[in-house]
């Protein structure tokens, strides 16, 4: 049997399991409540990958596309999107972010791909982002958010050389904010 084959007979599997004479935990899953296993499922991934154990990594690879796939069941119930709508829109990302491969664009490495792949990030979605901030995903935990935020400060040139140089920039900035507050410049200030 085929990856395809695979595939679709897993998604007839997870169908069944949330199906009337299923299973009455699957059935009671919601969106939410799977929001926890996702996680958990994908740190397990991680951490299998870190000790290097293929046949463990296949093994949490599998528990994440069940509970990618039992989300997008859930949503097709509801008729909101289904699994077929999950793939189209990762296969036009992929497409769409890789112009290098899919395009006409010449890049000269990674780097280059990373600025184009955030440069093409910001243009999608309903409005663009008023903030580097709002790039990091808030349901980060803290330190992963941390890590998010720096590196996202630091592709956009907010990189100093050491601890003086950041407190000088952190003072600067509280200088800008005071004084934008002091004239009554909102907008100023909230860029600020």
């Amino acid at each position: 049997m085929g990856a395809g084959e695979k595939f679709d007979n897993l998604v007839a599997i997870v169908a069944k399991l949330r199906s009337p004479d299923g299973c009455p935990w699957d059935r009671e899953q919601t969106l939410e409540t799977l929001r926890h296993y996702i996680i958990e499922e994908a740190y397990e991934a991680v951490d299998a990958i870190d000790r290097g154990d293929d046949e463990e990594i296949a093994c949490e690879l599998g528990d994440l596309l069940l509970e990618v796939l039992l989300t997008s069941q859930i949503a097709s119930e509801d008729g909101r999107f289904d699994v077929s709508d999950a793939i189209d829109s990762i296969a036009e990302k992929l497409i769409r972010r890789h112009p290098h491969v899919f395009g006409d664009v010449t890049v000269s490495g990674s780097d280059e791909v990373l600025v184009n792949w955030e440069r093409i990030k910001d243009t999608e979605g309903p409005a663009p982002r008023r903030s580097i901030l709002e790039r990091a995903p808030r349901a980060f935990p803290a330190l992963l958010l941390a890590n998010k935020v720096s590196k996202v400060a630091s592709r956009e040139g907010f990189d100093r050389p050491d601890a003086t140089a950041v407190v000088d920039k952190i003072e600067e900035e509280a200088r800008e904010f005071r004084e934008a507050l002091d004239r009554g410049a909102a907008a100023e200030a909230e860029d600020e």
